[in-house]
């Protein structure tokens, strides 16, 4: 009866060990996406701006042919004034050449404040390169870091369910069958001492007979209430 006890609660710290490492383990591929999500984060913002300055330097080429029928529809217009015969079409082509000179006025304040924005929009995408580079080292360095503990948490369990299986062969198929049904189930521990006259786990009273029966260490006893495994803490030595 002892050594079959000493087997469920080696079981259990195997089982504890390995439960603590896979929850290690588990936690690291999220940690890893929200780093590699960060990064693609930083380029979608990076396009993004790019994306406005071509935006940007195509109106300004747009302005810039605009500007160049502009003037050169106002030189024609010069040219023709060289030309004229009368008043009357004089007047009307120093009309036009003036409306081609206000025209370009605007084109060129136009031009000359999207070239503002685009130096301002080139300015701001070096700034984000440079953190990108910066911050994607970082990342990187911290990726292969979570990566390599996941790699050595992996070959820890893979010792770890090796372990298990050296120890669980020596428990009886249909008790090695419910602590397996109730670990799974979360109700952990599943092998625990008697406080008090009741379960330590659920808490739950337990009569007098059973008390005697683990006293005696005839057999293991299961709790009514949880089904967990009872044992007297006196049997073994340290577990009070």
């Amino acid at each position: 009866m002892t050594e079959l006890l000493q087997t469920l609660l080696d079981l259990q710290d195997v089982d504890n060990q390995i439960r603590k490492s896979e929850e290690a383990r588990d936690k690291l591929p999220q940690l890893i996406s929200e780093y590699n999500d960060q990064v693609e984060n930083m380029k979608e913002k990076i396009d993004y701006e790019r994306e406005e300055l071509n935006t940007m330097q195509k109106e300004k080429r747009s302005l810039e042919m605009e500007l160049s029928v502009s003037e050169n529809s106002r030189t024609a217009y010069e040219t023709q004034l060289l030309e004229v015969n009368t008043a009357r079409e004089y007047t009307a082509l120093q009309h036009e050449i003036d409306s081609e000179k206000r025209k370009a006025a605007r084109l060129e304040d136009e031009i000359l404040g999207i070239m503002d924005k685009i130096e301002a929009k080139a300015s701001k995408i070096a700034e984000l390169e440079k953190e990108f580079n910066e911050s994607s080292k970082e990342i990187k360095k911290n990726v292969s870091k979570l990566q390599g503990e996941y790699d050595s948490l992996d070959d820890r369990l893979e010792k770890q369910y090796k372990g298990r299986k050296k120890v669980m062969i020596n428990v009886r198929p249909n008790l090695l069958s419910r602590y397996n049904r109730i670990w799974h189930s979360r109700r952990t521990p599943v092998v625990v001492p008697i406080k008090k006259n009741a379960c330590s786990g659920c808490f739950r009273a337990l009569p007098p007979q059973e008390i005697n029966v683990a006293r005696q260490r005839e057999r293991l006893v299961i709790c009514e209430g949880c089904g967990r495994m009872l044992y007297w803490p006196k049997e073994i030595g340290g577990f009070v």
